[in-house]
């Protein structure tokens, strides 16, 4: 092992899958993921779409675009770095990455790369690339349909041995099937949206101009330190919160 977290792969997926999907937020520094009706689990997604809508604040810190695969719609957002979102005009075909976010319910893209796409066909090659994948994830729920009538006591550890934890996991959820050694903690997923409805409280009510120090952060919400640090984590990935300067949290 070098130490070094290894880039999350972008994978191709429908937008209508992503934005009908459940998010799952994880502790420290591992990843939030998505996992779609079909079983897929999506951190970093690339698509092909069309931009049908542009939009930038007054002072071009925030901007987003409304990309269109022909299944469903999607907001591409920009925080800071807004590069990339002057390079596309409303009707272009583009190619973007980013991760996956959830805020207030939506589903979004935090965008890393935005182009034009070249070739016009991209986007049937694409939709070629996902009924593919689409494919594979039918095959496995085949699969464990077969192991819960083969091996029902442990069907879904065959099954993770079979395909790989993270892919048993998707399916198990999309199913909503009783894998309880991959549930999420609901009592869990309350406290933590109690601590990071907390934490934004108190940012807006210390900032007075040029953010929240984190140490006020700390003295001010009533939580371990450790979760604390993992929902400021968690705000600044997704882009509600930066960081205007070190130590000092801002709310978008």
């Amino acid at each position: 092992m070098n130490g070094k977290q290894e880039r999350l792969t972008a994978k191709r997926a429908l937008v209508e899958d992503l934005v009908s999907g459940r998010y799952f937020r994880r502790e420290g520094f591992k990843s939030n993921y998505l996992v779609t009706p079909r079983g897929q689990r999506v951190s970093r997604v690339k698509l092909i779409a069309t931009v049908t809508t542009k939009f930038v604040n007054d002072d071009e810190s925030y901007a987003f675009i409304v990309l269109d695969d022909g299944t469903e719609t999607i907001r591409a957002k920009f925080f800071q770095d807004i590069e990339d979102y002057g390079k596309v005009d409303e009707g272009d075909l583009v190619v973007s990455v980013g991760k996956i976010q959830e805020y207030e319910d939506e589903i979004y893209i935090n965008s890393e790369i935005l182009k034009r796409a070249d070739d016009p066909n991209l986007l049937t090659l694409n939709l070629v690339e996902v009924i593919e994948e689409i494919s594979i994830l039918d095959e496995a729920k085949k699969r464990l349909e077969e192991l819960r009538e083969k091996h029902p006591e442990n069907s879904e550890e065959v099954f993770a041995e079979e395909v790989g934890i993270e892919m048993a996991e998707a399916i198990i959820k999309s199913k909503d099937l009783d894998g309880d050694s991959f549930e999420e903690s609901d009592e869990d997923d309350e406290d933590k949206a109690e601590i990071r409805k907390e934490v934004l409280e108190a940012i807006e009510s210390i900032d007075e101009g040029e953010g929240a120090s984190y140490q006020e952060i700390i003295d001010t919400v009533d939580a371990e330190e450790s979760d604390i640090d993992n929902v400021v984590n968690d705000l600044l990935t997704e882009g509600t919160c930066f960081e205007p300067r070190p130590g000092k949290i801002k709310k978008l």
